[in-house]
């Protein structure tokens, strides 16, 4: 566990309403990182937002952090057994997007995490989190409001489904990491398991997870989630002159530069 992760983006298939219920706000970006041993998902975020290397970014942040603390936030109760998945991993395998950026320099010489960034339009090297992102919406779109079809209903002079969204972004979420939690309980039918994995182990993400964390004394790196998230904020180049600081264009001062 931890050794390598893949991780990706995609456009949920889904249009969620504001906080009044009032209003279509789009269609949410989520960023999975799936560990590639145990199958299990050790990070997530959800945003409005394009896919980015700081969502990325954020997305590696969370499998620093605790998951128990998490879903309490956002009203759910689990125990530690139920998502274990704390660490940073050793190698994280992208495409070349949100991670092929000389901004991903400071992940690699400051936490030494190896990026890896699969061929273009091979979504096969990446098979184990593109997998996911089916199931994870094949799990809500039954149910969910405002889901995307694959052809726009009022062209063919019906009701356009993004007004029958309801969903908010914060439901949305408690939703996904609902699933996230009935996903790690679930026998996976194709685990394609190495030697030395007992034939009696359930496979599950949780009793894969803990039978490689006590067996194959996982590759898992400790660090504070705060930590990481200044560290690997994005990095760019400003110029001083006696007008100030001046960075994209518009001039900054604080008392520090001013004293120096």
């Amino acid at each position: 566990p931890g050794d390598i992760v893949e991780f990706d983006a995609t456009i949920a298939d889904l249009y969620l309403v504001d906080e009044s219920k009032q209003k279509i706000i789009g269609r949410p970006t989520l960023l999975i990182v799936i560990d590639v041993f145990s199958r299990m998902i050790s990070g997530y975020y959800l945003t409005l937002e394009p896919p980015s290397y700081v969502l990325a970014m954020m997305s590696l942040a969370h499998c620093l952090e605790n998951k128990v603390d998490h879903c309490r936030e956002l009203g759910i109760s689990i125990s530690e057994d139920d998502w274990p998945a704390i660490g940073l991993p050793s190698t994280v395998l992208a495409d070349k997007g949100e991670l092929l950026t000389h901004q991903v320099e400071s992940l690699i010489s400051t936490f030494n995490v190896r990026v890896a960034n699969a061929k273009a339009r091979r979504g096969d090297a990446k098979g184990i989190v593109e997998q996911q992102f089916k199931t994870l919406q094949a799990e809500f779109k039954p149910y969910a409001p405002g889901v995307v079809l694959k052809e726009t209903a009022k062209k063919r002079g019906g009701k356009d489904y993004r007004l029958d969204a309801q969903l908010t972004l914060r439901e949305f979420e408690e939703i996904i990491v609902l699933l996230i939690r009935k996903r790690n309980l679930k026998v996976m039918s194709k685990y394609d398991a190495d030697d030395g994995i007992p034939e009696n182990l359930p496979r599950t993400p949780i009793d894969l997870w803990s039978w490689g964390i006590k067996n194959r004394s996982g590759q898992l790196k400790s660090y504070s989630a705060h930590e990481f998230k200044i560290l690997t904020l994005p990095r760019d180049t400003a110029t001083i002159s006696n007008e100030g600081i001046k960075f994209q264009s518009i001039v900054y001062s604080c008392t520090e530069a001013v004293k120096k």
